[in-house]
């Protein structure tokens, strides 16, 4: 496995270098958080356009319905298999009316408003990834070990 060392600091950093992958990770902050983070949805979205591989696990696919791919106009995950963090470990963690509180939709929830196809792990909990062409998505915190595997399997495929 290969780990670069060039961290990218800023939007030009990730626009004017060879990026191969972006790994996006989150907590349940990341609901409010990434539907509007515009210029990292810009950022994944020329990645994804250069062949990159995007990749997110638990609550981090919050963002894809903001990462639109330049030649369909659609979100990148649109006619995608996709997983995440499931609406039943919301319930199961009482903060189900939270989130809707916020008036966020649930992971499965913008999978689906984003025309992916959304598959459920076995459990709520258990490690669980998926990987759809350019796309690497994992369903919880348990997953990310072997999410961040299969998206450095899907680039070494590319």
């Amino acid at each position: 496995m290969y780990v670069s060392r060039n961290f990218i600091k800023t939007k030009t950093d990730a626009t004017n270098s060879l990026v191969w992958s972006l790994f996006i990770s989150a907590g349940h902050a990341s609901l409010i958080d990434y539907p509007d983070a515009k210029g990292l949805q810009h950022i994944a979205s020329q990645m994804y356009a250069g062949g990159a591989i995007i990749s997110a696990v638990c609550h981090g696919g919050a963002i894809f319905p903001g990462i639109i791919d330049p030649s369909t106009g659609k979100s990148i995950i649109s006619n995608r298999k996709v997983t995440g963090f499931t609406t039943k470990g919301e319930e199961e963690e009482g903060v189900l009316d939270t989130i809707k509180s916020w008036n966020r939709p649930t992971i499965e929830a913008s999978a689906a408003s984003s025309g992916a196809t959304y598959v459920s792990p076995p459990g709520p909990w258990e490690a669980f990834t998926i990987t759809d062409g350019q796309i690497v998505t994992g369903a919880n915190p348990a997953s990310a070990h072997v999410t961040a595997e299969a998206a450095v399997k899907a680039f070494n495929e590319l």
